[in-house]
């Protein structure tokens, strides 16, 4: 599997996270840790773009599944950059992270699906994880429906009937703000 530069990867431009923005960029210590002391178990998943930037081509990758691996290899190359260069500065060392003395790589997939496949794929990733709150299940329903997705592909990732499904979308869509993070937090 190929390694891409950390640094030409972008975020939510292709496909945004169902998940709460500031929890999503919320940084955990002991993932930071984890990261240094193992790697990456899973690569991510990004989509390649080439465009032409200033007259010249240049090569970026939307970040289609990783979000959170990625913030959290962005903050290592921030915080704790000396320990990455000497942890993962051995190319093929199997950790699926690589310095290769300018910069951060990280092992990744290539997804050459739809947009609503991409964003079908990002609700499904985040859905294994526990502590997702109804407001961003709903929400996520609502990111695969503008990516031109249905009601049963949604519900086919949550594991709910379509009705369920639908429910929660007009839920979502017609309730306060206050009224998703009281959900949110009786939960």
């Amino acid at each position: 599997m190929p390694l891409i530069p950390i640094n030409q990867i972008r975020i939510g431009e292709f496909i945004e996270n169902c998940r709460d923005q500031e929890r999503a960029a919320m940084i955990d210590p002991e993932f930071v840790q984890s990261l240094l002391a193992n790697g990456l178990i899973q690569p991510i998943e990004v989509r390649p773009i080439k465009q032409k930037l200033d007259g010249k081509k240049v090569e970026f990758f939307d970040l289609t599944a990783g979000e959170r691996r990625v913030r959290h290899l962005a903050f290592i190359l921030e915080n704790f950059l000396e320990e990455f260069k000497n942890k993962f500065s051995e190319e093929g060392n199997g950790y699926k992270l690589y310095w290769n003395g300018t910069e951060g790589f990280v092992e990744a997939s290539f997804f050459k699906g739809t947009d609503t496949e991409a964003q079908i794929r990002n609700l499904e990733e985040n859905r294994r994880r526990s502590d997702l709150t109804p407001t961003e299940i709903a929400r996520g329903v609502q990111l695969i429906r503008n990516k031109g997705g249905t009601y049963e592909d949604a519900a086919s990732v949550i594991g709910k009937s379509k009705k369920v499904v639908e429910e929660l979308h007009e839920w979502f869509k017609n309730s306060t703000a206050e009224l998703k993070k009281a959900t949110d937090e009786v939960r």
